[in-house]
């Protein structure tokens, strides 16, 4: 049976939606199809043919593109059965390239047309729409291969394509037929799977009740290949391993669930899986995955212990199992698993969040099989692999050394008491293959920052940051993993026995950053970087309101961006693509609590040519009794600076009670009792600077000292700029600067030679 599949209107929804981009195209579509009447267009002389039945004449077309009313042409050569749609356009090298499909007796023929876009976007699509209308005209009264119903298509098989190329100035390749893939094509499903994984991060993002889940929202979305290959997102090795398993007979309607971090999910969080049918019956062309942190009732507010020594101690554990059947809801499985919660209603709304957020990326997938065919697509997803993997190779046999480099960093503790744990990263290259190898790495830890690194995962981190050093334009996805060989130790804190904790696996993970960022700065020139904030700083409420009713919150803070060659470090970024934090007034007005200051810890960014991003200070004030837990990292350790610049500034958090005495607990805390009017200080780590502080233009100092990120006593001391007058309103006293800068420097000349990378081996 041929399953049902998304209207065509579906796509018009997505770019819709996508507003950045395609706004602007879909309005100009609409107002041209308006103006041109662009859906079965007849001129009189045609309407009065086709009511007195007289047959039209067929005569032969004008050369592509020459057709002053190709309206009027279409009418001679097909009478009134024949209707024109505009498909998309797009702008690049000054060309405007538009996709028509001519659809005459239930047949139709894709065609492009371009034209100079020269100021008038109007004209352009007129003339591209003359030119792509004539070619889809010539092939089908040719004998050409229209593009046939998509319950009908029979499409030839095409080599996987490289990229399009043009001479500079000159008009791009037009896409080929529907069922062929060449480059543009290629080019346009990249952009669409980008398009539908944002379009999925809103879904969930507009529907999720949870801080959590809201806050994660635009990492949620992964796409894969029939296979379970990422194309664009995360790994997902779950969906590898659901391919794999042959006793699972997968149909159109079907959702997995999975929650089980020895199983393919990010700890602490669970994802939906949902398999995506092309317009023909058989096996699935792909996967939508969704996954985001679900209230599940852990020992911790925040659903993480940092106690825990054991994954059985992290909450409940769910292999995958499939919640929706066919489209009916698997009323078994999901009572099972809502009845082990302490507020399943809670945890069934964020569970059909993240289905919706799923399927949104399942119908964005079924449109590009309609528009493109299956066959095309699956070309597609294979090429668009090839593809990663020649260039990422590339990168790899041009910049990574034959010789090892290391580097090593450590994590401060596991919440057990135990700490710090060492990190340690070797790089090198056979070819055109890179290597890592983590030997020397800690052995895994009895708190819950033990990390499962798996292949896949960290050689999307590898290859992310060889991509945005060297050529951005590459698409991130699992064609990478070619150009890839990885060594972790068994047993390791990157590689643990099970059932080891593995709940606070993100403060591993941004040292995995760090360490692997510090290995292959080495051998990046100036497209290295410091080292970043490190850490996943997380505040969890949990408490009562005056009415006697559960109250509780999570918060996601940042912190300071490591400095390169030429740019500071971002204050308060977050390490992590696309997180954002709740605007202040909101998260007041939901929660029993009062945001008494956001601000820049001035000093806390590494001083360097480049100053390190500075951390951030919040403070929260309790309206409600309660506890409250949270999770940080580099409380003891600082963010390495490169190249001569300096650390960045530690983290902090203190407890300040009404009656005016602190505690500070340390950075992993669970269950911290506060009464109502006490206030926690989180302070969190700065990013790392680059190059020699003595280096920085003294005009930058100052602009830093006006800003508050840079006090003047560090002015002077640590950047060799005296600076004079209110910080507000101060000046450069050159003369003293340049004192003070001669005697830094000869100081600083006859100390002890500090490693460049901070960790470098």
């Amino acid at each position: 049976m041929t399953p049902p599949r998304p209207s065509a209107s579906s796509l018009d929804a997505l770019l819709q939606s996508t507003r950045e981009q395609f706004d602007r195209t879909f309005a100009d579509r609409l107002r041209q199809a308006d103006a041109a009447g662009l859906r079965n267009r007849r001129t009189p002389s045609a309407q009065s043919s086709a009511a007195t039945g007289a047959a039209p004449a067929a005569t032969a077309a004008p050369p592509a593109g020459s057709d002053p009313d190709i309206d009027a042409t279409l009418n001679r050569r097909f009478g009134d059965d024949w209707s024109a749609e505009l498909v998309e356009t797009q702008i690049t090298g000054g060309r405007l390239s538009a996709l028509y499909r001519l659809t005459v007796d239930g047949r139709s023929a894709l065609e492009f047309g371009d034209a100079a876009a020269d100021g008038d976007r109007d004209a352009a699509l007129e003339a591209a729409r003359r030119s792509a209308l004539a070619k889809a005209a010539d092939a089908l009264a040719n004998g050409g291969q229209p593009s046939a119903p998509a319950a009908e298509r029979s499409l030839p098989h095409a080599p996987a394509a490289t990229p399009a190329t043009r001479p500079a100035g000159g008009p791009r390749a037009a896409a080929a037929p529907s069922g062929a893939l060449d480059g543009l094509t290629l080019d346009r499903i990249e952009s669409a799977w980008r398009q539908i994984r944002k379009e999925a991060g809103i879904a969930l993002a507009q529907s999720a009740l949870g801080d959590a889940a809201r806050q994660k929202a635009a990492d949620a979305a992964t796409l894969t290949d029939a296979r379970g290959a990422t194309l664009t997102g995360r790994p997902a090795p779950a969906v590898a391993a659901l391919v794999r398993d042959r006793s699972r007979d997968m149909q159109p309607g079907d959702v997995f669930l999975l929650g089980d971090p020895y199983a393919g999910a990010p700890a602490g969080q669970w994802c939906a899986i949902v398999p995506v049918f092309g317009p023909e019956a058989g096996d699935p062309v792909g996967f939508s995955v969704a996954s985001a942190p679900i209230p599940d009732g852990r020992t911790a507010p925040d659903s993480r212990s940092n106690g825990a020594t054991s994954v059985y101690r992290e909450g409940l554990r769910i292999p995958p199992v499939l919640i929706h059947e066919r489209g009916a809801a698997n009323r078994a499985a999901l009572d099972v698993i809502l009845n082990n919660l302490p507020e399943p209603d809670a945890a069934h709304g964020e569970l059909r969040a993240l289905v919706a957020a799923a399927q949104t990326g399942e119908l964005g997938i079924a449109d590009l099989c309609v528009r493109f065919g299956a066959e095309c697509y699956r070309q597609a997803c294979a090429a668009a692999q090839e593809r990663t993997g020649r260039a990422v190779r590339r990168i790899v046999a041009a910049h990574l050394p034959e010789e090892p480099k290391s580097f090593e960093d450590v994590l401060d503790s596991d919440g057990c008491g135990n700490g710090p744990f060492t990190l340690k990263l070797a790089v090198w290259r056979e070819g055109d293959r890179a290597l890592f190898d983590w030997t020397g790495t800690s052995a895994q830890a009895e708190g819950p920052v033990n990390l499962l690194l798996d292949d896949a995962a960290f050689a999307h981190l590898a290859g992310g940051l060889l991509i945005r050093a060297f050529d951005p334009e590459i698409a991130t996805n699992d064609g990478l993993l070619d150009a890839f060989r990885i060594a972790v130790p068994s047993g390791s804190l990157l590689r643990p026995h099970f059932p080891a904790p593995l709940g606070n696996g993100a403060q591993t993970l941004a040292r995995v950053y760090d360490v692997l960022n510090g290995a292959l700065g080495q051998c990046a020139g100036e497209a290295a970087t410091a080292a970043g904030y490190g850490s996943s700083p997380l505040v969890a409420f949990s408490g009562r309101d005056a009415g006697g009713r559960t109250v509780s919150f999570t918060d996601r803070l940042f912190g300071g961006g490591p400095a390169r060659s030429g740019r500071d470090g971002q204050d308060g970024r977050s390490l992590s693509s696309g997180a954002r934090t709740r605007p202040v007034e909101q998260f007041e007005s939901d929660h029993p609590v009062t945001v008494e200051r956001v601000a820049a810890i001035a000093d806390s960014g590494g001083a360097g040519a480049q100053r390190g991003g500075c951390g951030i200070e919040k403070v929260y004030r309790f309206r409600a009794a309660g506890e409250v837990s949270w999770r940080d990292d580099r409380d003891r350790s600082r963010p390495w600076g490169r190249d001569g610049g300096e650390a960045g500034a530690s983290s902090a958090r203190i407890v300040v009670r009404t009656d005016g005495s602190r505690e500070e607990p340390g950075s992993k805390a669970d269950g911290v009792k506060v009464a109502a009017g006490d206030r926690l200080v989180f302070r969190t780590a700065g990013g790392g600077g680059w190059g020699n502080p003595l280096d920085r233009a003294p005009e930058r100092v100052q602009k830093d000292v006006r800003s508050g990120l840079v006090s003047t006593v560090a002015a002077r001391d640590r950047y060799g700029v005296v600076v004079a007058g209110s910080p507000a309103a101060c000046k450069v006293d050159e003369a003293a600067t340049q004192d003070m800068r001669e005697t830094l420097g000869r100081s600083r000349a006859m100390a002890p030679g500090r490693s460049p990378g901070g960790g470098a081996q």
